[in-house]
């Protein structure tokens, strides 16, 4: 986790990823991460939980893709500034 962005798309693996990747974001600065919550029934709220758990991310849920199917959790650290 070097330069600050994470993607995730893991095919469902995610939630196994995040969980292991937790041990070391704790460094600062946190990245920002991108992980698809689609693959699993549970992904939906399981990885929105696993990233409140760190408890450094703003976390938002947004549909990606042409169909609308992919639905992706966007985990922004809190002293990250967003511009609209």
């Amino acid at each position: 986790m070097s330069n600050g962005r994470e993607l995730f798309d893991m095919e469902g693996a995610e939630q196994s990823v995040l969980c292991a990747a937790t041990k070391t974001m704790h460094r600062q600065p946190w990245p920002v991460l991108a992980i698809s919550a689609y693959h699993r029934p549970d992904d939906l709220w399981r990885i929105p939980l696993l990233l409140h758990s760190c408890g450094a991310y703003r976390i938002y849920l947004r549909t990606e893709g042409d169909d609308g199917m992919g639905i992706v959790c966007y985990g922004l650290p809190r002293d990250w500034e967003v511009h609209s």
